[in-house]
C-alpha cells in the first residue's frame, strides 16, 4: 500500500510539472512533495540559487517562483558550463505571471566579456522555460558546443545584440550546438533576434517589431551591431534551420532579410509560418522611413542552382 501511494505521489507530481499547474509557496521549509518553487531576490540570488542546484545533482529541476529582478548590463551573466539534464523552470500559476530579468545601465564596448544573462558552454539537453529577459544591451542567451537546448515559453523584450558584425538577442555560436526554441515571443529587439550557426528548430514562435541595422547609437556611443539583415532570425553559412508555425510581424533590416535571412538552402519553411509588414529600409535612424523592398518570408542569399538573392514568400500574410 505504502509503495503504491509513493508512486501515485510521484506520478501526481510529474504530471503538476508537466501542465505548470503549480501552487507556488516562498517558503521552501514547507517543500513536502518536491513541487515548490525557489524564490529570487536577486540576480546574485538567481546565480546562487542555480549554482548550488547543480552542484547537488547532475540531474534535476529547478523551480523559480515568478520574480522580477535586474541585472546590470555591466555585469557578467551565469555560466552553464559542462552540465546535462537540467530543467530551469518559471512556475507560473498563469499566462500572465513572469520570471523577469531587466538589464539596467549601459555596457562598456568589450566584446570578449560574456554580458548575456546567460552563457551555456559543453551543456547538454537544458531546458529553460517561462522566463522574460528585457533591456538586455549584448544579448541574453548564448549557447556555445551545447545540444538539444531548449527554451520555451521565453520572452525577448526591448533587447540589444552584442556589438560585433553578427551577434543577436540568442546566438547558436557553432555548428556542434543544437537549439530548440518553441512557443516564445521575440519583440522589439534591435540587432536581430537570433543568429543560428548550427542546428535551430523554431516552433509556434512569434518575433515582431525587430530591427537589424549595421550600426546605431547603444550604450553612448556609436556600435557596430547584427550586420544590417535577418531582424527575426539570421541562418549563417552551412547553418541548419527548420521553421514552423511561426509568426513575423513588421520586422525591418538595412540590408536584407527583415524577417529570416538564410546564407543558402539550410533555412527550411516547414508551413505553417506566416509574415506581414516585413520591409528593408534606407536608415532606420531616419525619422522618415524610406522602404526600399519588402520580403515576408525567407531571404535566400544564395538559394541554389545558381540562384542568388530570392525572397521565398510564407504561405500567408499574419492574420491581425
Amino acid at each position: 500500500m505504502k509503495q503504491a501511494l509513493r508512486i501515485l505521489t510521484t506520478a501526481a507530481c510529474s504530471l503538476i510539472l508537466l501542465l505548470q499547474k503549480h501552487v507556488v509557496k516562498a517558503q521552501s521549509n514547507n517543500n513536502n512533495n518536491g513541487c515548490d518553487c525557489q524564490t529570487v531576490d536577486s540576480f546574485d540570488d538567481l546565480k546562487s540559487i542555480l549554482s548550488s542546484s547543480l552542484a547537488a545533482t547532475t540531474t534535476t529541476t529547478i523551480r523559480l517562483c515568478p520574480f522580477e529582478i535586474e541585472k546590470s548590463n555591466s555585469e557578467i551573466g551565469i555560466e552553464l558550463a559542462d552540465i546535462s539534464n537540467v530543467h530551469i523552470m518559471c512556475a507560473k500559476d498563469s499566462r500572465s505571471d513572469a520570471c523577469l530579468i531587466y538589464g539596467v545601465g549601459n555596457t562598456g564596448s568589450s566584446n570578449g566579456s560574456l554580458y548575456e544573462a546567460f552563457h551555456l558552454q559543453g551543456t547538454d539537453s537544458i531546458t529553460m522555460q517561462g522566463l522574460t529577459f528585457r533591456n538586455m544591451h549584448k544579448g541574453a542567451i548564448r549557447v556555445q558546443s551545447s545540444m538539444n537546448i531548449q527554451v520555451i515559453d521565453t520572452k525577448f523584450e526591448y533587447c540589444q545584440s552584442p556589438p560585433m558584425k553578427t551577434g543577436a538577442i540568442v546566438e547558436i555560436m557553432d555548428s556542434s550546438s543544437s537549439v530548440y526554441l518553441v512557443d516564445c515571443e521575440f519583440r522589439d529587439n534591435s540587432g536581430g533576434a537570433v543568429q543560428n550557426k548550427g542546428f535551430l528548430t523554431v516552433s509556434h514562435c512569434v518575433f515582431e517589431g525587430n530591427a537589424a541595422t549595421p550600426e546605431w547609437i547603444s550604450n553612448d556611443e556609436t556600435e557596430t551591431q547584427g550586420g544590417g539583415a535577418g531582424a527575426g532570425i539570421l541562418n549563417s553559412k552551412d547553418a541548419h534551420l527548420m521553421l514552423y508555425d511561426s509568426v513575423f510581424i513588421d520586422n525591418i533590416a538595412e540590408k536584407s532579410g527583415p524577417a529570416v535571412f538564410s546564407y543558402d538552402i539550410g533555412g527550411i519553411d516547414l508551413g505553417s509560418n506566416c509574415g506581414s509588414g516585413n520591409r528593408i529600409v534606407d536608415n532606420i535612424q531616419a525619422e522618415e522611413e524610406v522602404v526600399l523592398g519588402v520580403c515576408d518570408g525567407i531571404y535566400y542569399l544564395n538559394a541554389g542552382n545558381g540562384s542568388e538573392r530570392q525572397c521565398a514568400t510564407f504561405g500567408g500574410a499574419c492574420s491581425s
